[in-house]
């Protein structure tokens, strides 16, 4: 359906009341609604809404786990099919299998923001506020991996040989740390978060700062890195790399959203505040592509001011799941 849709309603008035015969006191009335900003508004069931305002048939949705805490930040798969949900407010990770059944693996942090799958079919989670790395069987059975000196871990990436790459908070540092469990910081960053982590063809890793709001291209050997964009946002929480090598990246503005509360607490002594973005623009959340070339355009600006999941498709489709609404 496109465009406006009429709606008739028959209105059957004072038939106890007043004791009117129904057939004479029924009357119609028409309206119209279209558009996006319409339907947007309306509780929708069973359809999907586009931006041009047109309405289809939505895919079917059923619900695994109806209780995955507050939030579901990362989900992870293994090589079996098994879904891990990193989830917020209890630290709990669902194990959900691929029969349906579902296993909860308590963490020592509130927030569990990253999940990631390793070459063995092992799952690595970390979150906040305890900086720790914990790596989950192929069983289930969980360990502690690694523990940060950082209070934060935004993001986790793994490589071809089991490598783990840890993007965190309050100072901005990125971690390697072996299969053996030994780490490091690889790369140092001037802003306080590293928000996110992506691989390309080429074998670099991609990172999202929060503060300047900066696209990094860092060497995994060597920790060099170099800025391939300067975003008029302050944050880059979301990194989404195709097939063919193009790259789209999510901008928005610094928010309340995540990064906020947990600057509110109380800093570590000798620990730097984190930069607030300043001289950054505001306005609503935007996805950018990097063409191979080296080329930014902006590719599409949300309504809403965050952005929460970019996924590039096989075929050229780039899923984005936005915050709000």
């Amino acid at each position: 359906m496109r465009g406006a849709v009429q709606m008739v309603a028959a209105i059957a008035a004072g038939v106890v009341l007043f004791g009117l015969d129904a057939a004479s006191a029924a009357r119609t009335r028409s309206f119209g609604i279209e558009g996006w900003e319409s339907f947007r508004k309306a509780e929708r069931s069973g359809v999907s809404l586009s931006r041009d305002g047109s309405l289809s048939p939505g895919p079917a949705i059923r619900p695994i786990a109806g209780s995955a805490g507050s939030q579901v930040w990362s989900l992870a798969v293994d090589r079996a099919g098994v879904v891990f949900a990193a989830t917020g407010s209890e630290g709990i990770v669902y194990r959900i299998g691929a029969d349906g059944g579902i296993d909860s693996i308590q963490t020592a942090e509130m927030e569990v923001f990253a999940a990631a799958a390793g070459p063995a079919g092992e799952i690595y989670v970390g979150g906040a506020p305890n900086g720790s790395i914990l790596r989950i069987a192929r069983s289930g059975e969980a360990e502690t991996f690694f523990e940060l000196p950082e209070r934060i871990i935004w993001d986790l990436e793994v490589g071809p040989d089991g490598t783990v790459y840890a993007a965190t908070g309050d100072q901005g540092a990125l971690y390697r740390i072996t299969p053996a469990g030994k780490g490091s910081v690889l790369y140092r960053a001037e802003d306080a978060h590293l928000l996110s982590l992506a691989w390309t063809p080429a074998g670099d890793l991609l990172a999202g700062t929060a503060g300047r709001g900066l696209l990094l291209r860092i060497d995994p050997a060597s920790g060099a890195a170099e800025v391939l964009y300067d975003s008029p946002y302050s944050e880059i929480p979301e990194i989404a790399v195709a097939g063919d090598g193009l790259v789209y990246f999510a901008a928005v503005a610094a928010s309340d959203d995540g990064i906020e509360p947990l600057r509110g607490q109380e800093q570590p002594v000798g620990e730097a505040p984190p930069p607030e973005g300043h001289g950054k623009e505001e306005g609503p959340a935007r996805v950018y592509l990097r063409d191979r070339e080296g080329a930014v355009r902006l590719f599409w600006e949300a309504t809403e001011s965050t952005i929460q999941a970019l996924e590039a498709r096989p075929g050229g489709d780039l899923w984005v799941g936005t915050g709000e609404e």
